[in-house]
């Protein structure tokens, strides 16, 4: 007691004296003795104290074991009970064989008898194992690794109860101890390391077992409390760590909307334990709501799901997953199955915010994606400038040039100038709305197209990288033109298509200027793809201009995709 008290206090603080569960009234108390013994520290001195002889002989087996059981001249030096380690060497004594040994083995012998009895087996069998131990080493040998493989296998097994894993453990720890000795394995090292695991393995297993004996009497008390007093008689408090716990007992964790029954808590109790929880989580969930809907966008977030799902989040936690809607630009929200907790209002409330948020984010990152969705419905707008914003909007901003050939050839001069107004790029490979080549535009082009199509989000490029080697080509098409086998950013590649095309416009024999694309990494074989898509063709060390190829027939019914039912606007 006075330990315990050493402990606690350190001599910092002057402190009180108690018990804790002696009995079902409150049990026995300390005495006024007791008190002033602890306090003042005042003890009975020791009678005597146990003694065992250090002082060994190893002329043989026998001086040994006499040397062991030699008495001490001082009264106050009694004689320790006998020891297993000295209980098994006597047993194993009895073979005349083994008495006999002399010097260096019998002092080999009674480093063997030294392996603890983690087994708890008594002297007789655990005599047997070091027997069997000494017949290997007592010559200067070692333990045959077939023999020792084979138990730490054998052991190497964390199913069954308390008693099977404590009785493997303590098994292993033998072996353990074993492989720890240099001299008595040919790989000590490796042994070692392989008995460490299997330890480690058993012990976890062990403790697992062990928590979940207490958990499950500790969750009978609470099921009991709450059966004999309603689950409203008894309080429910949740920490700021998310910690659930009804009366005085954790049952729990209540993660953003989301509570869940310690898993240890057998089957039968989840039930009522979830139900005394859920009843009186109200309030919090309430409050929880009411502070997101009042919050400004920041505390909101983009969560990508492990499956490549967009979704809504706060904290890490899924409040609502991106669905189809009517349009690209306009995705639906699904609520988690966790706020269906919350009342109809507040959980309403709680989504308008959402759809809210995501409004603003799709309106902050798409703008220009936005602009072209709103002239293609705009009946001030000219049927070329509809048709071609109405196309390039249901793309994403994006679209190769020879998809819109017969589109861009119908155009006014001034259908050209409201395009550009509205940012778009009619470039001799792309037509494409730089605006949109920005990575966070890029990520939130990639999440509405995801939704859209029901497809996993791709993987994006690294923002600023101008051509790639290798790319998800979902991701890649956001923003970059395959050249072979490099990819080369939209806008490069339309920069690089224009200088070609000033070059053989203005005449003459100026060379068309290649550094650029070199300069951003686009090797021999994607500036020979790059310049075939303009219109050129290589002739010795020059470019020379041999004309467009024409665009590749569709060899589809009409009207059997989208493109060609919006290009019905045109008309």
């Amino acid at each position: 007691m006075a330990q315990i008290a050493g402990r606690a206090g350190r001599h910092q603080r002057d402190g009180s004296f108690g018990t804790l569960g002696l009995g079902s009234d409150g049990g026995a108390t300390f005495s006024d003795e007791e008190i002033t013994a602890i306090e003042e520290h005042r003890f009975r001195p020791l009678d005597f104290t146990y003694w065992r002889n250090p002082d060994l002989d190893f002329t043989d087996v026998r001086t040994l074991i006499g040397s062991l059981e030699k008495r001490s001249d001082d009264p106050l030096l009694r004689p320790a009970p006998e020891a297993i380690d000295l209980s098994v060497l006597k047993l194993i004594a009895e073979d005349p064989a083994i008495a006999a040994k002399r010097g260096a083995i019998a002092r080999r012998l009674w480093s063997v008898c030294g392996l603890p009895d983690f087994r708890k087996v008594g002297p007789m069998h655990h005599a047997r194992m070091v027997r069997r131990l000494f017949s290997y080493v007592g010559e200067g040998g070692h333990i045959p690794h077939e023999w020792f493989a084979a138990e730490v296998t054998r052991l190497d097994n964390v199913n069954g109860d308390i008693e099977a894993l404590a009785d493997r453990l303590a098994g292993i720890r033998s072996w353990a101890y074993i492989a720890h000795r240099a001299d008595w394995l040919a790989e000590p090292t490796k042994w070692a390391e392989r008995t460490r695991e299997v330890e480690a393995r058993l012990s976890d297993a062990l403790h697992e077992r062990l928590t979940q004996r207490f958990v499950d009497r500790r969750t009978a008390v609470l099921v009991r409390d709450i059966g004999a007093r309603g689950s409203d008689a008894l309080p429910v408090t949740v920490a700021a760590d998310g910690e659930v716990s009804v009366g005085p007992e954790p049952i729990g964790h209540l993660t953003g909307f989301d509570f869940r029954v310690d898993q240890s808590a057998r089957l039968a109790d989840k039930r009522l334990l979830l139900a005394a929880a859920e009843r009186r989580l109200g309030d919090e969930l309430d409050r929880r709501a009411k502070i997101l809907v009042e919050a400004g966008d920041e505390i909101f977030e983009l969560i990508v799901e492990e499956e490549g799902q967009p979704a809504v989040g706060w904290q890490g936690n899924v409040l609502a997953r991106m669905a189809a809607g009517r349009s690209l630009l306009e995705p639906a929200l699904r609520t988690s199955r966790a706020l269906d907790q919350l009342s109809a209002a507040r959980r309403a409330e709680l989504r308008a915010r959402l759809e809210a948020w995501l409004d603003a984010q799709v309106d902050r990152n798409l703008r220009a994606l936005k602009k072209l969705a709103a002239a293609a419905t705009d009946r001030s707008s000219s049927p070329g400038v509809r048709a071609l914003a109405a196309m390039l909007a249901d793309a994403g901003g994006v679209l190769t040039r020879r998809t819109l050939v017969t589109t861009i050839a119908a155009l006014e001069q001034s259908d050209r100038q409201t395009l550009h107004k509205l940012g778009v790029r009619l470039g001799p490979l792309d037509v494409f709305v730089p605006a949109l080549l920005k990575p966070a535009s890029q990520q939130w082009r990639a999440i509405l197209q995801s939704v859209r199509t029901n497809l996993p989000m791709p993987k994006l490029p690294s923002p600023g990288a101008a051509t790639l080697s290798e790319a998800d080509t979902r991701g890649a098409s956001l923003a970059y033109r395959r050249l072979g086998r490099q990819w080369l950013r939209i806008d490069l590649a339309d920069r690089l298509a224009s200088h070609a095309h000033k070059v053989r416009s203005a005449g003459g024999d100026e060379p068309v200027d290649m550094d650029l694309a070199t300069s951003v990494g686009l090797d021999e074989a994607g500036i020979a793809k790059l310049m075939e898509e303009v219109g050129f063709t290589r002739a010795g060390e020059a470019w020379k201009w041999r004309g467009r190829r024409p665009p590749r027939q569709d060899n589809r019914a009409p009207g059997s995709h989208a493109f060609a039912e919006l290009a019905k606007l045109k008309r």
